[in-house]
């Protein structure tokens, strides 16, 4: 089975963070409407999805309910 790589979780924190830093209309938006704990979160969260994509496609394939094409 393929492993996420850890680089990932950093590159989806700061890529949140890039992206609510720039659509918020006042730049002391975020620390006060949005926190800092909420771009943890959605990395986490994002994080996750991509490990059980990997793992479900792992499963799958070691039972066979899929082939690469």
């Amino acid at each position: 089975m393929s492993k996420v790589d850890p680089s990932l979780y950093a590159s989806l924190h700061r890529h949140i963070q890039s992206w609510i830093d720039e659509n918020c209309e006042e730049s002391n938006w975020p620390p006060i409407y949005i926190g800092h704990d909420t771009v943890h979160h959605m990395a986490d969260a994002s994080f996750s999805v991509f490990k059980a994509i990997l793992e479900a496609e792992g499963y799958c394939k070691s039972e066979g309910i899929f082939s690469e094409e």
